[in-house]
C-alpha cells in the first residue's frame, strides 16, 4: 500500500516541516477480517500509517529543536505493522539521522516490517526484532 507521509494534524511550528519522502509503501495483511485486517484495511483505503498524530507532532518538535544532522532514535514496543518506524524515517529521512527500531512477539509482523523496510531501502534505519 503505498501511504502518505503528511502529519494527521501539524502543528502550527511543526507545519513548516517537508518530508524527507511524499510516501512510502507498507507490506499489509491481505485478510480483511479480524483486528489485524481490519487496520490493515484501513489504511488500504485512508493512505495513512496507523501512527497517531501526537507521535508525529513530536518526532516533527524535535527535528525543529535539534541540528538538521543531530542523531534521532526511535524505538516502539508492539509497533504492529511498523507504521510510525516507517512513517518515521520517511518523514526524517535515513541518511545518517534516524535509526527506528521495533520490538515485536509476532514473528508474522516482524517479517511484515523488514519486507516494508527493503522495499522502500530503509534498511539502513528501521529494523525490527
Amino acid at each position: 500500500v503505498r501511504v502518505r507521509t503528511w502529519p494527521l494534524a501539524p502543528s502550527a511550528t511543526t507545519r513548516r516541516l517537508r518530508s524527507a519522502r511524499p510516501f512510502f509503501f507498507m507490506h499489509v495483511f491481505p485478510h480483511r477480517v479480524s483486528s489485524d485486517g481490519l487496520q490493515s484495511s484501513k489504511t488500504r483505503a485512508s493512505k495513512q500509517p496507523y501512527c497517531a498524530k501526537e507521535f508525529q507532532n513530536e518526532l516533527d518538535s524535535i527535528r525543529l529543536r535539534q541540528p538538521p544532522d543531530a542523531p534521532l532514535r526511535v524505538v516502539e514496543a508492539g509497533p504492529h505493522l511498523g507504521d510510525c518506524l516507517l512513517w518515521a524515517a520517511a518523514r526524517a529521512g535515513c541518511v545518517g539521522r534516524l535509526r527506528a527500531t521495533g520490538y515485536d512477539v509476532i514473528h508474522q509482523l516482524v517479517a511484515l516490517i523488514r519486507k516494508s523496510a527493503d522495499r522502500n531501502g530503509m534498511q539502513s534505519c528501521v529494523e525490527a526484532k
